[in-house]
């Protein structure tokens, strides 16, 4: 798994932390359907983007 840290200080990326925000449990829910989904569909590449899923 790659850090924040990395993404951050190597990719040059802005991410915001949700660890420990109120969001946590709810990304955490998504994320789980999400992989559990894909993984079901054996699909070998999954692109997200807010007009597809």
């Amino acid at each position: 798994m790659i850090g924040i840290g990395t993404l951050s200080a190597k990719l040059k990326l802005e991410v915001e932390d949700y660890t420990s925000t109120a969001y946590q449990p709810a990304i955490r829910e998504y994320n789980d359907f999400l992989t559990e989904y894909v993984s079901k569909q054996q699909f070998p590449v999954f692109m997200h983007s807010k007009s597809y899923f």
